[in-house]
């Protein structure tokens, strides 16, 4: 049977690779630099009780004179050049770590809604924050130090064997049970797994979750308060702490009974027979020197220490450089689904075509045909739940059609690299961000103060673009205010085509004119798209089109279509409907 251990390993070198692999040319030989810098180290360092023995061995006053001066200048190089390689490490660490955050950041960006929504935006950012951060580190000195720590363990046993065989022996077996000790719980009892490697993987996931969770009920904390769950919440906190500290508990547990009792066992058993086989050379006459004893204490100090951290590596690389840098992998390689391939000029037509479209088994749109022309003002109506967001995420090429088409002059929205410039949502997911009023408008695009001025005018913005603190999601910030700051980003971008996606919800009655007044003065021009159950935005179109059991079941001119008596004998009220009918001057031409 293969065992586990090593297959994963080879894995997770693999990932390491990956990582060298995708970096700069520029950084690569840093990489290279930083290795043979630690070589020369590691050579130093190795030669350096060859000056030991030696100066014991020699009772000149000159000679042993100059064998100190030697010993001097090889330990300040060797100290000189750690400082040097360190710093050099460093540079090159916080290098790749800018330059996987600054590629992560956009492929994100890139990526597929969906799968943003299924792992929480949270996720995300905490690969760009701590797991970038942690995958850098396998680059850095220390970590070539380690990997390269094994090699000079078997060098120095070499070595050592030349000067004296019987500790060279004993140093081959200790080695021999090292890797022994280390890699026994991972042989049949466990197939091939060492106990705690997966369960530390998994107890760091379910950390980050846990964090995941603090954030998500500390923005919900009012919501636990009136709902007067506090205990609740409290318990479950309780409950997954004390799961994550009787994990951690079982891990270290594990780790000192398979790891460091035996290691530490082991290395007292090695300089214990080190000390009888120089007791032992002694009553042999065998003529060892203080100066072969003293190399050779030197010698076994030297593997004893290059042996751990390469162990301690492997574990490392398992629990804490692997999963972080498989995190990444699989961001980076996630492929598009669809290559982004046009550039479009003005928006002359938007056109649904034969569009079949479902969420699972949920059928959303069956054989839907629509056509809206440039300048239109079109409201989309329906129940909830039958599809007008969808609609809009179709238009705007966030999701595919599985038959059919959704095209924009005559092109596949799922294919227009510019959608965003030619397409803007005002909806009432309209995300503000905890920054300042002014930048959350501008979004760091230059933009002139009198075109700023004009647009904070228009919509209002500048009676409290200077009064609020923000906020996490402008939660500081009346459904009003939040419209007209997101309004006035959009004008900023100043789309062709304008989609209104409930853009009153949360406003209240005494605002609501304020901000369709604002709405009315900019899309003027524009072609409108409005989704919404408030009757005075819908009012701002002259086109009616209504959607129900996937169909569309009407579409037409509004004062025709609010005297249907199919869906819109469930969408308005008779009252309402003739409000809506007198209000004929309300509509943008």
């Amino acid at each position: 049977m293969k065992n586990e251990f090593f297959n994963k390993t080879k894995k997770e070198v693999n990932m390491i690779l990956w990582i060298i692999k995708n970096i700069e040319i520029k950084e690569r030989f840093f990489l290279l630099f930083i290795t043979f810098g630690a070589l020369i180290i590691l050579g130093i360092n190795l030669y350096i009780p060859f000056v030991y023995k030696n100066f014991i061995a020699m009772s000149q006053e000159t000679i042993a004179v100059k064998l100190i001066i030697l010993f001097a200048i090889l330990y300040a190089i060797s100290l000189s050049l750690n400082y040097i390689f360190n710093y050099f490490s460093s540079l090159i660490t916080y290098k790749i770590e800018k330059f996987y955050k600054e590629k992560l950041y956009k492929k994100i960006y890139l990526n597929d809604i969906k799968e943003i929504i299924e792992n929480g935006s949270s996720y995300f950012s905490e690969v760009i924050s701590f797991d970038i951060k942690k995958a850098s580190e396998v680059l850095n000195i220390d970590t070539v130090n380690s990997m390269l720590s094994i090699f000079v363990a078997i060098i120095a046993i070499i070595i050592l064997g030349f000067v004296n065989l019987g500790a060279a022996i004993i140093s081959i077996i200790y080695f021999s049970l090292y890797i022994y000790v280390f890699l026994r719980p991972s042989m049949k009892k466990h197939k091939g797994k060492i106990p705690g490697f997966e369960e530390y993987s998994k107890l760091m996931e379910d950390s980050r979750q846990l964090v995941s969770y603090v954030n998500d009920s500390l923005e919900g904390r009012e919501v636990i308060k009136e709902s007067d769950v506090i205990n609740q919440e409290e318990s479950f906190f309780k409950e997954k702490s004390k799961e994550l500290y009787f994990g951690f508990k079982n891990i270290w547990t594990q780790e000192l009974k398979n790891f460091h009792f035996p290691f530490r066992l082991l290395s007292f058993l090695y300089y214990t027979f080190i000390f009888l086989w120089f007791y032992t050379s002694n009553l042999l006459n065998s003529g060892i020197t203080i100066g072969n004893i003293f190399f050779t204490l030197t010698y076994i100090n030297i593997i004893s220490e290059n042996i751990e951290p390469f162990m301690n590596f492997l574990f490392k690389n398992r629990n804490y450089y692997a999963p972080s840098i498989n995190k990444m992998k699989e961001i980076i390689e996630t492929e598009e689904k669809v290559e982004k391939r046009y550039d479009i000029g003005e928006i002359k037509e938007i056109k649904i075509k034969d569009l079949d479209f479902s969420y699972g088994e949920k059928e959303i749109f069956n054989k839907v045909n629509i056509t809206i022309k440039k300048g239109e003002k079109v409201a989309i109506i329906g129940k909830s739940g039958e599809g007008k967001t969808t609609f809009i995420k179709l238009i705007t090429g966030n999701e595919t059609p599985e038959k059919g088409e959704t095209l924009i002059n005559d092109k596949p929205t799922n294919e227009i690299k510019n959608i965003y410039e030619k397409i803007g949502v005002l909806s009432q997911n309209s995300h503000i961000f905890n920054r300042s009023i002014k930048e959350n408008i501008t979004m760091g695009r230059e933009i002139s103060e009198e075109k700023l001025n004009n647009i904070l005018h228009i919509t209002g913005v500048e009676k409290f673009i200077n009064e609020k603190t923000v906020g996490q999601n402008g939660k500081n910030l009346s459904g009003g205010q939040r419209v007209r700051v997101a309004l006035a980003r959009m004008m900023i971008s100043d789309p062709e085509v304008v989609i209104l996606d409930e853009p009153l919800e949360g406003v209240d009655k005494i605002r609501e004119e304020e901000v369709i007044k604002n709405i009315k003065k900019y899309t003027k021009d524009k072609t409108v798209i409005i989704i919404s159950h408030r009757f005075s935005i819908l009012n701002m179109a002259k086109r009616i089109i209504g959607i129900e059991n996937g169909k569309v079941v009407l579409d037409g001119e509004k004062e025709e279509a609010l005297k249907n008596k199919t869906i819109l004998k469930d969408f308005f009220d008779a009252e309402n409907r003739m409000t809506v009918m007198k209000k004929g001057e309300d509509v943008i031409e």
